[in-house]
C-alpha cells in the first residue's frame, strides 16, 4: 500500500508557462531545477492539470509533500499545463514509514545509548518497543520526532528528516510522552488551539474518544488528575488521525479499566496505512495488542520480529523438568513446575508470554539472535 506521503521526486521540465500559472503551482522559483531533498507545495489548476487517480499523486494535489532524493523509480506520471509537460512525478510503492540507518546517540560522547542501530519500520503494524528502564526507549522516540538528533547516522520518517521539523512532517506524526503536559485551557480551548495543526483531525471522533475514556469536562485541564490528563491527550492524539503515532509508556497513570479501554481504542483506530509505535516496560499491558516486538538492551537491537514469527520459533510452556536438550532461553519456577522458553523445534503451538520473552532475549541475546537469524 502506498502511504499518503509517499517517496516522490519531481523534476520541472518546462518553463514556458505564465506567471499566473507559476504562482498557482507554487513553484515560481523552482523552474528548471530538479527538486531533491526539497519541500514544495503544489496546488490544483482546475481542469488544466492532469492527474491520474493514483495514491501518492493525490497527496500532492492541494497539499504539501516532501520530495526526498530516491534512486529507484518504478512508475511515473506527468502533469501538463496548456499542453506542456510541466513536471514529472515519480512514485514508489510499499514505502517505508520509518527508516533508521547506523544511528548512534548518547547524552555523553563517551557513553552512547545506541551505537550503529539500523531498523526499518513498515506501515500496517503496531510495534511494541520493550526495554529496561534507562535503555533509551524514550530517547529513540524523541529522535523519531526530531526533539533529539542522532550523533551519527540517519532517520527518515515518511521521507522527512525529523530534525528539520517541517510543518508537513509534524502534521503526519503525533507523540505522547510519558509525562504529559496540559495548559490551563478547557477541552474546547485546547481543541481550538491545537486541532488546526492536524488536517485530518475529527471533532466527532475526539468527543467520542473522550466519552469512551470517561474524561469529563470539569473546567481547566490542568486541574484534572494525571490519569485524566493522560486519557485526554490519548483521545486528542487518536482524533488527529496521523499516519504515525508514537506512545511512550501510555498506560502509566491509567487504572485497570482505563488500560482495557485504551487497548480497545488502539485496536479500533489502527488501519493498514498507519504505524503505531508503543514503548513500555509494563509488558503485560501490550498483550493481544501489538503484532511486532522490538527489544533493545545496552544500546543494541536484540529482537525485531512479528508475533507469528516468535510463535513459530519459540515455545512457551510449563514443564515438570527443565529439558536437558535444545536451546532453553529462560526458566522460571511456577506452581506447575517450571515455565520455560525454548526453541520450538517440534513446531508446538503455544501462547506467547511477552514478559518471559523479554527476559529470555535479554538474558540470552546470543542464543536469541541465532534462532532469529539477526
Amino acid at each position: 500500500m502506498l502511504a499518503e506521503f509517499a517517496f516522490l521526486k519531481c523534476r520541472i521540465v518546462s518553463d514556458h508557462i505564465t506567471r499566473k500559472a507559476k504562482r498557482s503551482l507554487g513553484i515560481y522559483n523552482c523552474l528548471g531545477k530538479e527538486l531533491r531533498n526539497s519541500f514544495i507545495r503544489l496546488e490544483t489548476i482546475n481542469s488544466h492539470s492532469v492527474y491520474q487517480s493514483l495514491p501518492g499523486i493525490s497527496a500532492i494535489v492541494g497539499g504539501s509533500v516532501y520530495i526526498p532524493d530516491i534512486k529507484i523509480i518504478l512508475k511515473k506520471k506527468f502533469c501538463y499545463y496548456n499542453k506542456r509537460n510541466i513536471f514529472t512525478v515519480y512514485y514508489l510503492t510499499n514505502t517505508l514509514m520509518i527508516e533508521i540507518q547506523n544511528l548512534s546517540f548518547g547524552y555523553k560522547r563517551k557513553k552512547l545509548l545506541y551505537k550503529n542501530l539500523t531498523l526499518s519500520l513498515n506501515v500496517g503494524s503496531i510495534y511494541g518497543l520493550l526495554g529496561k528502564n534507562g535503555a533509551g526507549k524514550s530517547t529513540l522516540l524523541k529522535n523519531f520526532m526530531g526533539l533529539l538528533f542522532p550523533t551519527t547516522g540517519n532517520i527518515a520518517v515518511n521521507g522527512f528528516v525529523p530534525r528539520k521539523r517541517w510543518p508537513a512532517f509534524l502534521e503526519t506524526i503525533y507523540f505522547i510522552p510519558e509525562e504529559v503536559y496540559v495548559p490551563a485551557l478547557t477541552i474546547n480551548g485546547y481543541k481550538n488551539l491545537f486541532a488546526p495543526f492536524y488536517p485530518k483531525f475529527s471533532e466527532e471522533q475526539f468527543y467520542s474518544y473522550l466519552d469512551q475514556l470517561d474524561v469529563k469536562d470539569k473546567g481547566k485541564l490542568n486541574s484534572l488528575s494525571f490519569g485524566q490528563q493522560k486519557k485526554f491527550i490519548i483521545a486528542f492524539a487518536l482524533a488527529c488521525n496521523t499516519r504515525v503515532l508514537l506512545l511512550d509508556e501510555p498506560t502509566n497513570g491509567l487504572d485497570i479499566p482505563s488500560k482495557i479501554k485504551f487497548r480497545k481504542l488502539i485496536s479500533g483506530v489502527f488501519t493498514d496505512d498507519k504505524i503505531i509505535f508503543i514503548s513500555t516496560h509494563q509488558i503485560r499491558d501490550l498483550d493481544n495488542l501489538i503484532d511486532r516486538v522490538i527489544i533493545v538492551d545496552n544500546g543494541e537491537l536484540l529482537l525485531n520480529a512479528s508475533i507469528s514469527e516468535i510463535a513459530d520459533k519459540l515455545c512457551f510452556k510449563s514443564v515438570s523438568d527443565i529439558p536437558s536438550t535444545g536451546k532453553v532461553l529462560y526458566t522460571e519456577d511456577s506452581l506447575k513446575g517450571h515455565a520455560v522458553v525454548i526453541e520450538n523445534t517440534e513446531h508446538e503451538d503455544s501462547k506467547i508470554n511477552l514478559e518471559h520473552l523479554f527476559n529470555a532475549v535479554t538474558e540470552n541475546p546470543v542464543v536469541a539472535k541465532s534462532i532469529f537469524n539477526h
